[in-house]
């Protein structure tokens, strides 16, 4: 477990069961139990701290007052790799490769947040994930009691699960996205069951998310969460 504190921010970077995580929370001596926490997963190919994870916590942080809780996801990172995520991986161009790796990772991360959600037994909890981390989010919200809110997106339909989520939901997608097509977005924003949802379309490519919505993401959570 190591500790560092910088800007009003305190980072912790802790294993659970050898799964690296790391939790950024305000310098203000606040108990966790007592406040709202952000689980935001990373995209495809990233790591819990890579720059945009680093950007993401501070805003959360700074600007909500919020705890952030990132994790590596499995076979990312430097986390062994099986043979059935290799044979995924090779697969991920193919007709619903993308959705299937996504289904074997999220079988084993689901686990792995509810553990170290159950050791940090934090205040009310919100999910915040993108491009793979929709797709490792989609059936952890359905599933997870514990989560009041989510921000998904980027992500085209590949999941049963979506019609189980039942909390409010934003949805993020890029109009010129060259990774997901416009129809396979609209069609997983409507295959979400909850009553409280929205989607924010913007122009732009995959990695091309206005700054507006990290803002709009904080008082979102904000409203739901506290």
């Amino acid at each position: 477990m190591r500790f560092t504190s910088t800007d009003g921010i305190t980072e912790q970077e802790f294993l659970l069961d050898d799964v690296p995580a790391v939790l950024w929370t305000p310098d203000d001596g606040k108990k966790l139990a007592d406040r709202p926490l952000i689980v935001n997963a990373h995209g495809g190919g990233q790591h819990k701290k890579a720059p945009s994870m680093l950007a993401a916590a501070r805003r959360f942080v700074l600007d909500g007052g919020f705890a952030v809780l990132a994790m590596d996801a499995p076979a990312h990172n430097g986390r062994p790799r099986t043979e059935a995520h290799e044979q995924a991986i090779a697969r991920i161009r193919e007709p619903g490769g993308v959705a299937a790796l996504h289904k074997l990772l999220s079988d084993q991360s689901i686990p792995e947040w509810r553990a170290v959600l159950d050791a940090l037994d934090p205040g009310p909890i919100g999910y915040f994930g993108l491009s793979m981390g929709s797709g490792l989010g989609i059936p952890f919200v359905a599933r997870e009691p514990r989560v009041r809110a989510a921000v998904l997106g980027l992500l085209g339909h590949e999941s049963a699960d979506a019609a189980l989520i039942s909390v409010p939901t934003r949805f993020l997608m890029q109009w010129d996205d060259e990774l997901v097509s416009r129809d396979a977005a609209l069609e997983l924003f409507d295959s979400i069951g909850s009553q409280e949802k929205a989607l924010h379309a913007n122009p732009g490519g995959h990695g091309e998310v206005p700054e507006a919505e990290w803002a709009d993401a904080v008082r979102f959570f904000t409203r739901h969460l506290r």
